[in-house]
């Protein structure tokens, strides 16, 4: 499916609607707290114990991550969706991708453009949370497409 030409300029128009808007500031608001955990394992792996930043990147997000889904499924999203198994599975790949995203960025800004491991974590962190938002809300607390599944598995 291809987007038609006014594709981008509505959805821009969608997100700055009221309910798209409110959950984005709640999900800003919940990454927030996520950040917190995240960059503080970050930095006590990495700068205290002396753990290569690829290792505390992976940790940290881990970690954020937890903090993360479980804040956004009950604040933001609010969902009631009880296929915790499928949807974590869900989260958990667009969180894979977004580490993968995440590590590569580092990695350009870290090894090529010569940034502190730390203000590379931050601007990564930065860079990613629309597309995050985007994909979370789209495919990982869509129930929409959790119901389809429910009936064609109903079906089978």
């Amino acid at each position: 499916m291809h987007p038609t030409p006014g594709w981008f300029s509505e959805r821009i128009g969608q997100l700055l609607s009221g309910a798209i808007l409110r959950q984005f500031l709640v999900y800003t608001l919940v990454g927030a707290v996520a950040t917190v955990v995240d960059w503080s394992v970050f930095y006590l792996m990495h700068d205290v114990a002396s753990q290569h930043y690829r290792l505390s990147v992976t940790v940290s997000f881990i970690l954020g991550s937890a903090t993360n889904y479980t804040m956004n499924r009950w604040l933001t999203f609010q969902d009631k969706n009880r296929a915790y198994a499928l949807q974590i599975s869900v989260f958990t790949a667009v969180s894979l991708l977004s580490l993968l995203i995440s590590i590569g960025i580092m990695t350009f800004m870290v090894e090529l453009v010569l940034l502190q491991p730390m203000l590379a974590r931050v601007l990564t962190t930065g860079t990613m949370l629309v597309a995050n938002f985007t994909m979370h809300r789209s495919v990982t607390f869509n129930n929409v497409i959790y119901r389809r599944i429910r009936e064609d598995q109903r079906k089978a």
